[in-house]
């Protein structure tokens, strides 16, 4: 596009943090449409001023992962969200965001199994056992440079995951 003199993004320094903004509502806009252009640009903004998080899923968008800690155990809750696409709302309505709204959806009729997942591990000291506390099968993690890599099971509809660190 043609220059407007005006910034997209700014970054402001201030003692020891740094702040981002960026013009414009991308959360707002991805939120509504799920476009992969406005979901890298916040992850991107993110990756900017986090450092990366302890546990991380390698695979799709569709997998929503989430964690809690107990002391030295974490445990790992994955779902498979490969029907949760938008549909736009009928004509004539509208959505709380629109006429794309994340309350507009079709019934859920299948789930796509998701393989080749990856848990990535981005913390110090030792593992004790990783497992699926489901079917009580263990894990193997393998050492990849700094982080530790573990090959997840086909995700179905749901799968749990429990690293316990030593003390």
């Amino acid at each position: 596009g043609n220059p407007t003199g005006r910034p997209a993004v700014v970054r402001n320094r201030f003692g020891k943090g740094t702040c981002y903004y960026m013009a414009g509502q991308i959360d707002r806009i991805f939120y509504r449409t799920g476009h992969p252009d406005y979901e890298r640009a916040l992850l991107s903004l993110i990756g900017l001023g986090a450092e990366p998080p302890p546990l991380q899923v390698v695979g799709p968008n569709t997998v929503e992962a989430t964690y809690f800690t107990r002391g030295a155990t974490y445990v790992v809750h994955l779902l498979n969200h490969t029907y949760g696409e938008i549909y736009p709302v009928q004509p004539g309505t509208m959505g709380p965001y629109g006429h794309f709204s994340r309350d507009a959806f079709r019934a859920v009729t299948e789930v796509v199994p998701i393989s080749n997942l990856r848990l990535e591990l981005n913390f110090k000291g030792r593992i004790r056992t990783v497992f699926n506390p489901l079917t009580g099968d263990e894990l193997s993690v393998v050492r990849k440079g700094a982080t530790r890599q573990i090959r997840l099971p086909a995700l179905k509809e749901y799968l749990a995951v429990v690293v316990q660190r030593t003390a």
